[in-house]
């Protein structure tokens, strides 16, 4: 069973590391699916 403390804590977790994708994704010029072929 798991406690709402840990819940949150992990929930907090969770969100630091999509900050940090969404950072490095930033960094990186994005290319949509659609555009690979052309």
């Amino acid at each position: 069973m798991v406690t709402l403390g840990q819940l949150t804590k992990k929930v907090e977790f969770l969100e630091k590391r999509v900050k940090q994708i969404m950072k490095m994704l930033q960094m990186v010029p994005i290319v949509a699916p659609w555009e690979w072929e052309s």
